[in-house]
């Protein structure tokens, strides 16, 4: 994450903080999550060097209750993947214009590592009975590093990031005696590849089983 946008983060971090304070005289409510689950990635043929575009994930965040309906939220998700590229040959007929699809082989090491970051909103939008649902949205940015090694193709780069934004469906049980909120939650990531000299997107959907702890009731 960039220097710019550290400080703007915590300069409206300061702000919602001192506000809560010269109102209510009361403390910030703090609480922190962890979460595992699944990721689609949007990559473009992805599952050509790695199987399949679906992998685990795991992280953890942290947020802070502006209100009783709104929360200030910071999440970090890695993302980690290796597989086997699929290398393809093709021939070329000159006088048809035709390409014909020669062989498929799969052959070298494919790794790639992404941390999705992401910072923003969670407001509160339905009491389901002994559930609640919330939803979220605002910034990502995305760091992605990937090493590909075959006879026929070779390809790495490290820490590249991308922005882009975030949008989450959380569905939560209380358990305010343990202070304890397990969670269900669907998100989707989307990169503007456009802001830097990167090929296709770095989002995608993931699904999350997570668990909240509120450290001030």
């Amino acid at each position: 994450m960039s220097k710019g946008t550290v400080i703007l983060l915590s300069v409206l971090l300061i702000f919602f903080v001192s506000q809560i304070y010269s109102q209510e005289r009361k403390p910030v409510p703090l609480f922190a999550t962890v979460h595992l689950g699944i990721l689609n990635t949007d990559r473009e043929n992805f599952s050509d060097n790695y199987g399949s575009n679906t992998g685990f994930v795991f992280g953890g965040g942290l947020g802070f209750q502006v209100s009783s309906s709104v929360a200030l939220v910071f999440k970090a998700t890695y993302f980690h993947k290796s597989g086997v590229p699929l290398i393809r040959t093709y021939s070329y007929n000159y006088s048809t214009g035709t390409t014909t699809l020669v062989s498929e082989k799969k052959e070298g090491t494919a790794f790639y590592t992404q941390w999705l970051v992401n910072a923003g909103l969670q407001v509160f939008i339905l009491d389901l009975n002994q559930f609640i649902m919330l939803g979220s949205g605002g910034i990502l940015y995305s760091v992605v590093s990937e090493e590909l090694n075959a006879p026929s193709l070779s390809y790495s780069t490290s820490g590249k990031g991308v922005y882009g934004y975030f949008l989450g469906l959380t569905i939560e049980k209380e358990y305010k005696e343990l202070q304890l909120s397990p969670f269900i939650e669907v998100q989707y990531n989307f990169t503007r590849s456009g802001i830097i000299n990167a090929l296709g997107h770095y989002g995608g959907i993931n699904v999350s089983l997570g668990c909240k702890y509120s450290f001030h009731q």
